[in-house]
């Protein structure tokens, strides 16, 4: 369902510029984290638990996969695209690395120094897993794509900043 909103978003700023001469590019935004994020969803309930030493309970946390990018490298590339002459209608904004929510649980553990466990319960076989095809964006951005804050660096500040 979330997935068809965004397509018919797309196709409503489609026809809204059709025939007026105006171009659209969409820039289709993955899991976005960072600093001054609203301290809500699934990273900032890890966090809370682990930063009270409360057990983390999670159900299919290695099935579950996200490409998470920081909003300072989502910035970059959208100040670094408007200067290009893109001739792709659609360009996918992530980092273009996979983890698993165990993964990223796990890390959030450590930076944290929590004693808290973490559980979790596969309950399907099935993987769901965000790998979002990134070359347009690396041809787009050449050299600047090499320069993404990796995720441990920009969890480790998200940590700092939010410390209860």
């Amino acid at each position: 369902a979330y997935g068809m909103t965004k397509l018919s978003q797309e196709q409503m700023m489609n026809e809204a510029v059709h025939n007026t001469g105006t171009k659209v590019i969409h820039l289709r935004l993955a899991s976005i984290y960072g600093d001054s994020m609203e301290p809500s969803g699934v990273l900032f309930f890890i966090l809370n638990r682990l930063q009270k030493n409360e057990t983390v309970t999670l159900t299919n946390a290695n099935k579950v996969k996200f490409d998470f990018m920081h909003v300072k490298d989502v910035c970059k590339s959208i100040l670094y695209l408007s200067k290009e002459k893109i001739t792709h209608p659609i360009i996918n904004t992530a980092s273009g690395n996979s983890i698993s929510l165990m993964e990223v649980a796990s890390m959030l553990k450590e930076i944290t120094g929590s004693s808290a466990e973490i559980h979790n319960t596969d309950e399907t076989t099935e993987t769901s897993e965000a790998t979002i095809q990134v070359d347009l964006l690396k041809h787009y951005l050449g050299k600047e794509n090499d320069t993404f804050i990796p995720l441990r660096e920009g969890l480790t500040t998200l940590v700092k900043n939010n410390t209860i």
